[in-house]
């Protein structure tokens, strides 16, 4: 069973950075088996295998921030 966390990122995807942010969010940290990013940029639907602490999903969700923000910037 997948728990899913829904982020809204900072700064919005745009369209061409989408399949690459995608592809490299199972390497943020080792709890995401599956990402997903709507096609409007807004929003983040990581999938993890099990339940996590709030604690942990904070560190996650700001690990997953500041991935975009470098991305979106770069």
């Amino acid at each position: 069973m997948t728990v899913k966390i829904e982020i809204t990122p900072s700064a919005i995807i745009p369209d061409h950075l989408i399949g690459e942010i995608r592809s490299k969010l199972a390497y943020v940290d080792e709890a995401i088996v599956k990402a997903d990013i709507t096609t409007a940029g807004d929003r983040i639907i990581i999938e993890t295998m099990s339940q996590m602490d709030q604690k942990y999903i904070d560190a996650l969700e700001g690990k997953v921030q500041r991935f975009v923000t470098t991305m979106v910037q770069g």
